[in-house]
């Protein structure tokens, strides 16, 4: 199975995450154009598909099988694409914009971050507010951000206090 990776919209080196060529094929890369993508000669056996979790060299089962309902992970997926195709482009490309801006800016950010950027930039609210995840998902792909493993309780009343990821931005 062939593996690849966005590159950064900067210098066009690669972001090191990995994607498996499903995953591509299925368009679970929502957002990133084809031409930001390198195939990996060599990927690193260590890592594996940051979508699916298929690692190099592994015995590759197809990613929807026949018979085999979907999985949570795959449902999330379906449903963060969804979300972010139904929103409007010129919203889209508003947000990334403030979502580049901000991680130019910041060492760290939430997705309570990108809301109150975006609120107080007057761009107003997506059709639904699993958008947010969407975005936070697309700026990992373009190698904006990654996570760093920590988490903090959400101050948006809506969310209930749940907890969220926190990222490191790349562009700083």
């Amino acid at each position: 199975m062939k593996f690849f990776s966005p590159v950064h919209p900067n210098t066009g080196d690669c972001t090191g995450q990995v994607i498996c060529q499903q995953c591509l094929d299925l368009d679970y890369l929502f957002g990133v154009k084809r031409e930001a993508i390198q195939e990996l000669a060599l990927p690193d056996p260590a890592k594996a598909c940051s979508i699916c979790g298929e690692a190099p060299g592994a015995t590759t089962q197809p990613h929807a099988a026949i018979d085999c309902p979907p999985t949570g992970a795959q449902l999330k997926r379906q449903g963060q694409k969804r979300v972010m195709d139904n929103e409007r482009e010129a919203w889209k490309a508003s947000a990334m914009d403030q979502i580049e801006r901000l991680c130019r800016n910041c060492t760290t950010l939430t997705a309570d971050d990108v809301r109150k950027v975006i609120y107080e930039r007057g761009i107003g609210e997506p059709h639904h507010p699993n958008v947010y995840g969407g975005l936070m998902k697309l700026a990992a792909a373009r190698g904006w951000i990654a996570k760093t493993g920590h988490y903090e309780k959400s101050e948006v009343a809506s969310r209930h206090a749940g907890m969220i990821m926190v990222w490191r931005s790349l562009l700083t």
